[in-house]
């Protein structure tokens, strides 16, 4: 099973991804964090610790912000995994990486493929960035055209997209409404 999470800047989308996990959990199911942040700086190294601290002991926490199929290939068979989040993940690609958009949507493909392959529940947590005025400013105008396509690719493969608007659940893809903790 595929799940899109999207939200604002902190709309309460990792606080509910993480409880809908461990809502899916059965005992014994391996619940693996893929954190694709960088502490490249003072308050990204204070987000992360934050993050850390906050989480669960049941989690397994991989970080790594580049290859993610790589990871999902050596889950094992029926894991949940969270990945946290697309966002920063296509950042480092597209500007880092200097990859273009057709191979990063290329990537995700094989990513949702593997997920699918294994049989994980992959649960992808991503910004809402596009709520606003265009931007006038083109490597962000970049940006932003990139991660709505990547979404876009998401939502069409994920069973179910939620988006957390305020702290608000909403479901806007797949029958199930999930009734746990709200974000």
């Amino acid at each position: 099973m595929i799940i899109f999470i999207s939200g604002g800047a902190r709309s309460g989308k990792s606080s509910y991804a993480e409880s809908l996990c461990m809502q899916l959990a059965r005992p014994g199911t391996p619940l693996i964090y893929l954190a694709t942040a960088r502490p490249l700086d003072a308050e990204m190294k204070q987000r992360i610790r934050r993050h850390r601290q906050g989480r669960a002991r049941c989690w397994q926490t991989i970080e790594d912000g580049k290859d993610l199929n790589r990871v999902l290939k050596h889950c094992a068979r029926g894991s949940i995994v969270l990945v946290d989040c697309l966002t920063i993940w296509l950042s480092f690609l597209l500007f880092e990486e200097g990859l273009p958009v057709v191979h990063i949507l290329a990537k995700a493909r094989r990513m949702l493929a593997t997920a699918r392959q294994k049989q994980l529940t992959l649960v992808l947590v991503s910004n809402d960035v596009n709520e606003g005025i265009p931007p006038a400013d083109h490597e962000v105008a970049r940006y932003i055209y990139a991660l709505e396509r990547l979404h876009r690719l998401c939502v069409a493969e994920a069973d179910h997209a939620i988006q957390v608007v305020a702290g608000q659940v909403l479901s806007w893809k797949g029958e199930q409404r999930w009734t746990g903790s709200e974000a």
